[in-house]
């Protein structure tokens, strides 16, 4: 008889920052955009923290901050430039 495959369920945290951090990708092109990329990586660092060695949740609380440190670069560029050419 085969046991029945176990999951370890993802953590809330890791993928709270996984889906801020996908959203704040294309939210970085909008002027209040610059909001869900540091929670992203505030959530995915805390839930880094928790999970120890369970390792989809590492990736997803990993991917968050990284989506999210990549849409603050989107971000941070976006509205440099803009603030450049303004002055």
């Amino acid at each position: 008889m085969s046991a029945a495959p176990q999951h370890t369920p993802t953590s809330n945290l890791a993928l709270a920052a996984f889906i801020f951090g996908l959203a704040s990708i294309p939210l970085a092109f909008l002027p209040w955009g610059m909001f869900p990329g540091p929670v992203a990586i505030v959530l995915g660092m805390v839930a880094q923290r928790r999970q120890g060695d369970e390792a989809g949740q590492r990736r997803f609380a990993r991917g968050g901050a990284i989506l999210g440190a990549g849409g603050v670069m989107i971000w941070v560029t976006i509205y440099g430039l803009l603030a450049l050419f303004a002055s």
